[in-house]
This record gives structure tokens, C-alpha cells and sequence, in this order.
């Protein structure tokens, strides 16, 4: 194995990087993109998934795993062409059945395209025949409606809304919508407030530093426990990335998010505040 490789992973990596690393048998290059956009254009010998729509189970994991070749010597780098969500959304994933040995491509495929690197049309290759044995589920990174809703007083944890402000404070549902509110003592960072946009289309992640920052303006520490939601936990998802980017040991998905909260009837907040 490479000397890169047996260091410490990094959960993101530059267009820069790639160029001088790819292709190589220590790397997979997974395409979170939809099947027409990668038939169309991918980077040469990448690979191009199903991403399951909810957390997967064992099986339906085993599935993903020989459509990607995983193998646990391998680092996955993860794209897509949406700022990121799909990729992050399968970090998350990953990370629950502790595979951590994985990143995202900062800026995904318009950065790829933006450096002028090769791209090429085809088909999406066939699943491995068989593929490593899966690694457990790790109940840690994925939380439940009742699991949050006991843990509301607890001060030591923190509920972040990653929808943006409009959403967050809305008093009012919009027409034939799900209700308006948050969780209550929810702080609220947009997803997309963690990005900025360099040139054209291209959303990088801001850097470590700013982000912390941030972050730690509003109360937020790696010492503490986070949970992040959104509507569905599609852009929660790329919040969750960011948090273990930074280096939050302590990170959860609650993927039922704020439309399943509402539903289920337990306590909201409406208004701007937490």
C-alpha cells in the first residue's frame, strides 16, 4: 500500500489532488450523479452507483458496496455535481456502517471540468461480482424521533437545523406544505452558507478555519454532541460532512428530519429563535 494512503485519512480532496493520485488500485471514484449525467460525461474509470433512498440495511448495503468494488484497504473519494449533497448523503451512510476511509471531491465534477481534466461518454459498469463482507451498523451516527426528543434538555448536546433561515423561522405554512417551526432549542446554519463560490457554477467547501470559527461563535465544539436535521436528511447530510470534516468526534443524522417531526406531533418552536 501507498505511503499516502496508511496516513491518517482526509475527508476532503482537491481537484489537485485527484489529478496527481487517479487512476490507482488504492482509490474508488464513485459518481453520485443521476444515470443520464454519467452516461453522458463521467471521469474516466469512475463508478456510478444506485444511492439508496433511506439508510440501507445490511443487504441492500452489500449491493451498494459491489457497485462502488469497495474494499477496506481502498479510500472511496465520493462526487457528484449538486453541491456535494449526494456525496455527503453517502459519507453518511458509509460512516454508519463504519467505513471511514472515505472523502469528497471539493467542487465535485464542475471543479474536475474547470481544471480542463478528461471526461468520457459510456455506459455505467456492472457491479463487482462479489464484494467485501460489510461492516456492522454503528448506531451512533444515525438518531431517532424519540432519541432527540429525550435528549431535548440535555446540555450537553446540540440540535443543529441546517434548512435555511426562512424555513427555520417560518411562522406560517406554506400552502398544502408540512408545518411551520423547528425543534425547539434547534441553532440554525444553512448547509449551503458553508460554501462559497470561487468562479461560475463551482461550490467549494469555505476553508477549515472560517468554518470553526463560525462555528464556534455559535456554541458549536468538538467537546459536545451534535445532531443535525433538515426536511428529508438530504442536506443535513452535507452538514454532517462538514462537522467530521472539522473533526467532530461526536456527529448524528436524524434522518426523518423536520418533516417526520411534525408529523409524529411532538414539541415545535415557530419564530426565529431556538
Amino acid at each position: 500500500m501507498t505511503a499516502w494512503l496508511r496516513r491518517a485519512p482526509r475527508r476532503l480532496r482537491s481537484v489537485a489532488w485527484l489529478r496527481r493520485h487517479w487512476p490507482s488500485a488504492a482509490l474508488r471514484l464513485v459518481d453520485l450523479r443521476f444515470p443520464d449525467e454519467y452516461v453522458a460525461a463521467h471521469i474516466p474509470g469512475s463508478s456510478s452507483p444506485d444511492l439508496p433512498h433511506s439508510l440501507p440495511d445490511q443487504a441492500r448495503l452489500q449491493i451498494l458496496l459491489a457497485e462502488i468494488d469497495w474494499a477496506p484497504e481502498v479510500e472511496l473519494v465520493l462526487l457528484d455535481a449538486h453541491a456535494g449533497v449526494l456525496a455527503a448523503r453517502l459519507f453518511w451512510m458509509l460512516e454508519c456502517f463504519r467505513i471511514h476511509n472515505t472523502a469528497l471531491l471539493d467542487g465535485g465534477l464542475d471543479a474536475w471540468k474547470d481544471a480542463g481534466l478528461a471526461l468520457e461518454p459510456g455506459e455505467r459498469p456492472a457491479p463487482a461480482e462479489a464484494a467485501a463482507a460489510a461492516p456492522p451498523f454503528d448506531p451512533s451516527r444515525a438518531a431517532g424521533a424519540a432519541e432527540l426528543r429525550a435528549a431535548l434538555n440535555d446540555r450537553d448536546a446540540i440540535l443543529l437545523d441546517v434548512r435555511n433561515a426562512s424555513e427555520y423561522g417560518r411562522e406560517l405554512p406554506l400552502a398544502g406544505q408540512f408545518p411551520a417551526g423547528h425543534i425547539p432549542g434547534a441553532l440554525n446554519l444553512p448547509w449551503e452558507e458553508t460554501l462559497f463560490s470561487p468562479r461560475g457554477t463551482i461550490k467549494l467547501l469555505q476553508p477549515a478555519w472560517a468554518l470553526r470559527r463560525r462555528l464556534r461563535r455559535m456554541g458549536i465544539t468538538p467537546r459536545r454532541g451534535v445532531c443535525v436535521y433538515c426536511d428529508t436528511g438530504m442536506r443535513s447530510g452535507h452538514s454532517y460532512f462538514v462537522l467530521r470534516h472539522l473533526g467532530f468526534p461526536r456527529v448524528q443524522l436524524y434522518e426523518g428530519g423536520w418533516i417526520e417531526w411534525s408529523r409524529l406531533g411532538y414539541p415545535t418552536r415557530l419564530g426565529p429563535n431556538p
